[in-house]
């Protein structure tokens, strides 16, 4: 189904029949009974009317519109029905005058298309009954209606939705009155909507007490929400659906928001990007809100706060009111459809009907919030989503390749400008000789100390020094320590330069600008604030793009290209593509080789976006295209550039199946790039990363190389004294540690392991606590292997001091030896106080400890989402208890047996 076409408001408007017929992709069962009861209704001599009930966004209106359409375009039904439907407020009835008038008026547009002449009689009898103020105007309305019908040869099929909202509007006397008409005449049938059963209907002192044969629109199955995202998306892979079912609730209408916005998004990328599917709809949740008088909503507020099933005490203590007056106000709530009510009684608790809102309403709330919500999508990113090792290896490779290739692109633009060495020379000041040495050097420690020298000895001259002479050197400073991996002084230095620009116009100095905010955003998207990064970006975009499009600069190229790389990081492809292209479209190679190299950046980041976005057949063609671009001269000029190339048509090719392509386009790296000037480190750089995507593709071929994957990963770390490098070096090595143990290869596992507690001592910080969190793991795996269950959950317990919250790897791997210990013997009580015992662990695991506190038999408040994916890991846990029991059991010995 074209993308789109399934609507999330509205369905049936300005559509035409057999577009509606389309977009009903779900709950046929629920359509083909509605069906049978009409079809039941043509001869009877009294009508069975119907009500349809559901929450806002659980597809009522367009259960309606669908039966409307089958209707009218099924010879056997239009014969005998017709179908009047009412629009989705119907605002103007107040009276049983005003329903019949409303039924007229639609009972005219219906009959159009078949019956011209009755039409125009009912739209003239509707304007003449409209200027009359008759007590009688009820029924001299509805007596047209019942003759039109008559004259047409058919049953009318009244459509009316909120059915609740209309009784609330209008007299006590409308139900009973209606009610008699139903009752009485079978030429009229009811079929309705209303967001929850309503007092009308279970009262039987009320008008509609036991009138309707009602069905209730229950939340979609998890095949249900695969069908209808296969539907909008057009993704027709067997993708987990589990996650989206969870946190929409299985709402049609939250299905389709997130199904539009996830197209092209792999599971892991649609989660992390959560919050831009909020911040993308933020106007329908806040809407929702803000239609709620002020008393309903405080206590709506306090459901989502509270975001788990709650009683009315506790709703009324975080509200802070009356429990009477919250009672009746979740009375209310429940009623409009936007909270559920579970249990009798004392245990009768309330929550949030649709999911989403309790998200939307955590992440803007404050940060500690936010967290919460971040940490449980993290945690059913990893838990339904299984990741291959190669892609947690090497897709952080390629980032910090990337961000490092192209902020030290942007830096040799600067440092190799004529106008810059000129002036440079002409200062006569050592120092900034030596900086830009050194970091033509990569000696970037020594970089950073010759500059700060340089302003110390002669802080007069930097007073009075042009302003983008001075901008330029901070440049250089700022990509030194960014490279060094200190981001916060990065941007630090980077904020000062743009603050002192702040109200200069001179275009001399607007490079030199557009050039500290792209260095910005690579910064502090290397330090993990894409949504600070894209913010930066953004606005330098919005101040400098109208002045700078005429021409087109250089310097503007490298800032769409930031933004690509950003968005790109951000999942937000699309737009990463989009800022791509402009800078493709419009900057001419001509025979400039820093505008070949920026074409070349940006037709590379287009490639990488689609290859993300999983569109790898678009992305070979873009990396050919770049390759053809620059032939044998870029292989010579831009050797980096055609390098990535080379690496990324390998990645797509690799994600394809197609291994030995993917392995050709890895070893043209080596062979025709890194051979022509053995000598240049960023080179061998590339070279290295190359080699290990080459042993990677040898391994799903089914080949294990892991000596030679060591030693690709130890030639990239001891190649270098760059901090980030041997980070790099030790993230490798741990990943592809914990994989070894995983898949049963503990003798590799323990080589990994060791080679690890060798090099820690030359890293610090989060890489320092990955390698020690992988020696822990692998430890633990080890000792579980030989049965030794008690050092296992030892070492386990000292592995979790360097457990990192934030990392989905380290979730994923928590989650996965908590089983197996689980498996083994282990308590799960105690397991679950092991992983409590830290707040900030006890958060990211959360669905994790509800788990196992309840496989021990204990009760645990959280939220349904929680609720749900700790239903799920339980499951999981008894099937792993299952199999090893069976595995455990006497050869021939089956279950049962009693010998």
């Amino acid at each position: 189904m074209r993308n789109g076409q399934v609507r999330k408001f509205n369905p049936g408007v300005f559509q035409s029949d057999e577009e509606v017929k389309a977009q009903y992709v779900i709950r046929d069962r629920e359509f083909r009974r509605v069906l049978q009861v009409l079809r039941e209704n043509i001869d009877s001599p009294s009508c069975q009317h119907l009500l349809i009930v559901g929450p806002r966004g659980r597809g009522k209106t367009m259960m309606l519109a669908r039966v409307a359409a089958e209707i009218r375009t099924s010879g056997e039904l239009f014969s005998r029905l017709l179908p009047v439907r009412f629009m989705e407020e119907s605002l103007e009835i107040l009276t049983l005058a005003d329903f019949w008038m409303e039924t007229l008026f639609y009972l005219a547009g219906e009959s159009t298309p078949f019956d011209a002449q009755v039409a125009r009689e009912l739209s003239q009898t509707h304007v003449d009954l409209s200027r009359r103020r008759d007590h009688d105007l009820a029924e001299r309305a509805r007596m047209a209606v019942l003759e039109a019908a008559s004259r047409l040869g058919r049953k009318l099929v009244l459509m009316v939705e909120n059915l609740q909202g209309l009784c609330k509007n209008t007299g006590e006397d409308f139900g009973w009155q209606l009610r008699q008409v139903l009752q009485t005449d079978p030429q009229i049938m009811l079929l309705a909507s209303a967001t929850s059963r309503f007092k009308h209907l279970d009262d039987a002192r009320q008008p509609f007490f036991e009138l309707f044969r009602i069905f209730t629109l229950e939340p979609l199955t998890t095949s249900e929400c695969r069908h209808l995202w296969q539907a909008i998306s057009g993704d027709t892979t067997e993708r987990e659906i589990r996650p989206l079912q969870i946190l929409t609730g299985g709402s049609p209408r939250l299905m389709v928001m997130v199904a539009e916005f996830a197209r092209y998004r792999s599971l892991p990328r649609l989660m992390e990007n959560l919050v831009s599917l909020i911040d993308q709809h933020t106007e329908y949740f806040r809407s929702h809100l803000e239609a709620l008088p002020p008393t309903e909503r405080r206590v709506y507020v306090a459901l989502l706060d509270l975001w788990q099933p709650s009683t009315t005490a506790q709703l009324a203590e975080r509200a802070r009111m009356d429990v009477r007056t919250v009672s009746t106000m979740l009375g209310r709530l429940v009623g409009r459809g936007a909270a559920t009510v579970d249990g009798t009684g004392k245990k009768r608790v309330y929550d949030a009907t649709e999911r989403l809102y309790g998200i939307y309403y955590k992440l803007r709330r404050e940060r500690d919030d936010a967290a919460v919500v971040e940490h449980l999508v993290r945690f059913m990113t990893v838990f339904y989503s299984e990741s291959e090792v190669s892609d947690l290896l090497l897709d952080p490779s390629m980032e910090v390749a990337e961000s490092r290739s192209l902020r030290e692109g942007v830096l040799r633009a600067v440092t190799g400008h004529p106008h810059f060495n000129d002036v440079v020379s002409a200062m006569l000041l050592e120092s900034v000789r030596n900086a830009l040495d050194a970091f033509n050097e990569q000696s970037y420690e020594m970089a950073i100390e010759c500059l700060d020298q340089a302003f110390r000895d002669d802080e007069a001259y930097w007073r009075r020094a042009p302003p983008k002479i001075v901008g330029l050197v901070h440049l250089v400073k700022a990509a030194a320590q960014a490279t060094l991996g200190k981001f916060d002084e990065s941007i630090s230095t980077l904020d000062a330069l743009i603050c002192s620009a702040d109200g200069d116009d001179r275009l001399d100095f607007e490079d030199t600008v557009l050039t500290a905010f792209a260095l910005k955003g690579y910064a502090q998207a290397d330090a993990g604030d894409l949504r600070g990064a894209i913010a930066t970006l953004h606005g330098a975009i919005r101040r400098y793009g109208t002045s700078n499009e005429s021409d087109f600069g250089n310097a503007f190229a490298r800032l769409l290209i930031a933004e690509g790389f950003v968005l790109t990081k951000l999942g937000d492809f699309e737009a990463a593509i989009a800022a791509y292209d402009r800078v493709v479209d419009r900057l001419e190679p001509r025979d400039e080789p820093e505008r070949q190299g920026l074409v070349a950046q940006a037709l590379g980041g287009r490639g990488n976006a689609m290859v993300r976005r999983g569109d790898y057949e678009a992305a070979i063609g873009t990396f050919d295209k770049a390759l053809d671009l620059f032939g044998a001269a870029g292989m010579e000029h831009l050797p980096e550039d055609a390098a990535k190339a080379f690496i990324g048509k390998g990645n797509a090719l690799l994600k394809l199946g197609d291994f030995d392509g993917a392995i050709r386009a890895y070893e043209r790296v080596t062979s025709d790039i890194v051979r022509q000037a053995p000598d240049n480190a960023d080179l061998r750089w590339w070279g290295e990363l190359a080699t290990v995507d080459t042993w990677m593709a040898r391994r799903r071929l089914g080949r294990t190389y892991l000596a030679s994957i060591c030693e690709a990963f130890a030639n990239l770390a001891d190649d270098s004294d760059k901090p980030i490098i041997k980070k790099l070096w030790v993230g490798g090595l741990a990943r592809w540690g914990i994989e070894q143990a995983r898949v049963g290869r503990m003798d590799e596992a323990v080589q990994a392991r060791e080679e690890l507690e060798q090099r820690l001592g030359s890293v610090d910080g989060a890489k320092k606590a990955e390698g020690e969190w992988a020696v822990g793991w692998i430890r633990t795996k080890e000792f579980l292997n030989q049965g030794r269950l008690s050092a296992a959950v030892d070492a386990f317990d000292n592995a979790l001091g360097a457990f990192a919250p934030g990392t989905g790897s380290a979730v994923g791997e928590a989650l996965e030896i908590v089983l197996d210990l689980v498996a083994g013997g282990a308590s799960a009580q105690n397991l679950a106080d092991l992983l409590s015992s830290d707040s900030a662990r006890a958060v990211s695991l959360m669905p994790l400890v509800v788990a196992l506190r309840q496989h021990s038999g204990e009760s645990e408040q959280a939220s349904v989402e929680v609720l749900h994916v700790a239903s799920d890991i339980r499951e999981r846990i008894d099937q792993r208890v299952a199999q090893r029991a069976f595995s455990a059991r006497p050869q021939g010995q089956v279950p049962g047996d009693l010998s």
